[in-house]
């Protein structure tokens, strides 16, 4: 079991992980039920959320850590997220 501070320093999986990746995940932060009461509650500006898998910069050689680019198969992922979650909200 991951010890609970997990989940703030190296566990805040993308909406919809489990159904992008081929990973199983086991995670869910709430993003799209908060995205669809702060649009409920009327807000029309701009607003951002943070999401991140610490095992994915594992996988990084040495010489790009300090960027913490994430691998290109994950910003396909993370795109793929951030507009599903756009059209949950919108619907």
């Amino acid at each position: 079991m991951l010890p609970l501070y997990a989940w703030s320093n190296a566990w805040r999986p993308m909406p919809f992980m489990d159904e992008l990746e081929d990973e199983n995940f086991q995670g869910h932060l709430p993003i799209v039920y908060i995205a669809e009461a702060v649009v409920r509650l009327g807000w029309r500006g701009p607003f951002s959320y943070e999401v991140f898998y610490e095992e994915w910069f594992a996988t990084i050689p040495r010489s790009l850590r300090g960027g913490r680019v994430p691998p290109r198969g994950r910003t396909r992922s993370s795109y793929t997220s951030l507009k599903r979650v756009c059209e949950v909200v919108k619907s």
